[in-house]
């Protein structure tokens, strides 16, 4: 995978020379523990998710992807830590490629420790393990008055997943137009508001 900038908030916050393991093996090892207790044990169908989670000790990531508009590529943020460190990806799939373009392209950044360990903190304080998986506002599972709702109709929008995977095991948190649903039809699903806050903290720390 070629090695290429990406833009890092907090630019700061330089790789230090404090060893990575001491900083974030606690944090690694139970969210590592939570995830394989109750995540899935099937292998991934996509070969560069299912590749990083094998290489690593923890994956933990988002996604963005639109079922709807067929020239949206899906987009994958991925930070991926091992006794070494921490490695962040930006995964792009093209779902209509044009001019010879790569259906598929991978850039890759060192993430600092600091920012590593934010990234932790953050689905620890959350338990982002718990949230409850492949909920699909749009079917009104949650939003049982959404129907009558003229302003919760939509359909074009874009689902956003968590992801959190170990070697062995997956746990993938999906939702469709969650601010959308939390701020202007039925907001108070306590899963889609701890998604949406791990959610922006994990899009805040690197972008494309």
């Amino acid at each position: 995978m070629p090695m290429k900038t990406l833009i890092i908030i907090l630019p700061f916050l330089l790789l230090t020379s404090q060893n990575f393991a001491q900083c974030t093996k606690g944090d690694v090892n139970k969210i590592r523990k939570k995830i394989e207790n109750r995540g899935s044990k099937t292998e991934l169908q996509d070969s560069v998710l299912q590749k990083l989670k094998i290489n690593n000790d923890l994956i933990v990531g988002y996604s963005k992807f639109n079922t709807t508009w067929m020239h949206v590529p899906s987009q994958y943020f991925l930070f991926a830590l091992n006794k070494n460190g921490c490695i962040g990806y930006h995964y792009i799939i093209k779902k209509n490629s044009i001019n010879n373009e790569k259906p598929l392209t991978i850039d890759s950044v060192i993430i600092p420790n600091q920012i590593a360990s934010m990234i932790l903190t953050t689905i620890v304080n959350n338990k982002a393990w718990e949230i409850k998986r492949n909920e699909n506002d749009s079917t009104n599972i949650f939003c049982v008055d959404a129907i009558n709702k003229f302003n919760c109709q939509i359909s074009d929008a874009s689902y956003k997943s968590l992801i959190l995977l170990t070697k062995s095991s997956n746990i993938v948190s999906t939702f469709y137009a969650p601010e959308y649903f939390e701020n202007e039809c039925c907001p108070g699903n306590k899963d889609r508001q701890t998604f949406i806050k791990c959610y922006n903290v994990l899009y805040g720390i690197i972008k494309n």
